[in-house]
């Protein structure tokens, strides 16, 4: 009985880690917002997880834009849930180009104006204006 005991204790546990990750959320929330660093991270490993690009606002944004403006091609049923292979398009190509060109980041507000489309941050709300003479207080109310 001790035998198998001392067996059983020996043993090393297996121990399987999951990495759902191809570098996006290695970037720092700064390069997340960037466009072109996006789009490079992309461009090398050729996939991204579900969970790494929906992690944060920022890189949800940020992949949100890139898809909707055709700067990357998804592949579909090439790989498993939550992986997804992408292609860049040249529109995408052309991006990281002129960024090298001119060394600058472009994040997806400011490719928005620039490229006159749709911005991909929603403005913020209007500011409600309230009365100068009001506290704010519910006993301004009649």
């Amino acid at each position: 009985m001790s035998a198998k005991r001392d067996a059983d204790q020996s043993r090393t546990p297996v121990v399987f880690i999951d990495r759902f990750s191809a570098g996006l959320d290695e970037l720092t929330r700064k390069e997340q917002a960037s466009v072109v660093e996006v789009l490079r991270v992309l461009k090398r490993t050729g996939r991204f997880s579900v969970f790494e690009a929906t992690d944060n606002d920022t890189i949800a944004r940020t992949m949100d834009f890139i898809v909707k403006q055709k700067l990357v091609e998804i592949n579909p049923n090439e790989d498993a849930y939550p992986w997804s292979r992408v292609t860049l398009t040249a529109r995408g190509e052309e991006a990281i180009e002129q960024a090298a060109e001119t060394s600058q980041v472009i994040d997806a507000q400011t490719w928005s104006v620039l490229s006159d489309d749709t911005p991909a941050i929603e403005a913020a709300p209007e500011k409600v204006e309230t009365s100068a003479d009001s506290d704010g207080g519910m006993g301004d109310r009649q």
